[in-house]
């Protein structure tokens, strides 16, 4: 498939074929291999209009939204009759290619935005759109967002098998641990907030401690001032009696 999946089906010979699935065995070779030819005929387009639609777009989808580290995909038309082929895809450039993603695509998306909350603590809480949890949901919401399911088409059921498949194997709770994935994202982030309110608490004890502070010296028992004021007085009028002293002395003094 398109999306590098594999598709198997079985076909088996019999005398009494009910189902896609079987084709009659019939009175000569050549009447059988028209019955196989034709059971083989139905059984591939029931892959090319089921689970082939839904390949077709997860490969779309694939090209078109790159992860991280990744370029985004386009048909070279030149020449024409490769354009369907595997050399028939070329990196995209911003000349010739919609880029769906035009933010930040860096080896670490944590450590792309930090901010210093305390004294030696640092938190990283940078995202990124291109994190590969990120990029299989958006590829999930596109492909399922393009297609339809009328009732009324034969194949809408292996379309919506296709897809659903798909989507739960990229979604699913087995790649929750990688790297990059919408749980580990939750996961980083969540321990930046406790990282930065275990800081928070240190600040505002210590921001109490340095109130508690501030309150003995602003709030002095009177006592205490009283005491430090008549020892300033006291201090004072010492200094004003040695500075008249000085003033009263002269030659005449030292003279007798």
């Amino acid at each position: 498939m398109p999306d590098d999946t594999t598709e198997s089906f079985t076909l088996t010979a019999t005398t009494d074929p009910n189902s896609k699935t079987s084709f009659q065995i019939g009175v000569d070779a050549d009447t059988t291999a028209a019955n196989f030819a034709a059971a083989l005929g139905l059984a591939v387009t029931d892959k090319a209009q089921g689970t082939l639609v839904t390949a077709s777009a997860y490969r779309a989808a694939d090209d078109f939204f790159f992860g991280s580290g990744e370029v985004p995909k386009r048909v070279d038309l030149t020449p024409p009759a490769t354009a369907t082929t595997a050399t028939g895809v070329v990196n995209g450039t911003t000349s010739n290619t919609v880029f769906w993603y035009k933010g930040g695509d860096s080896a670490d998306p944590r450590r792309s935005v930090t901010a210093k909350v305390g004294e030696g603590a640092t938190v990283a809480y940078g995202v990124e759109g291109t994190e590969k949890g990120m990029v299989n949901l958006v590829r999930a919401l596109a492909t399922m967002a393009i297609q339809n399911f009328p009732k009324s088409d034969p194949f809408a059921t292996d379309r919506y098998n296709a897809m659903t498949s798909r989507n739960n194997q990229r979604l699913s709770e087995d790649v929750a641990s990688t790297k990059g994935s919408i749980e580990m994202i939750a996961v980083e982030l969540g321990l930046a907030k406790a990282t930065t309110g275990a800081v928070a608490e240190r600040h505002t004890a210590h921001k109490a401690q340095l109130s508690n502070m501030l309150q003995d010296i602003e709030e002095a028992p009177t006592e205490v001032v009283a005491m430090e004021i008549l020892a300033l007085k006291t201090r004072l009028e010492a200094s004003y009696q040695t500075t008249a002293m000085l003033g009263q002395l002269s030659l005449v003094n030292y003279l007798k």
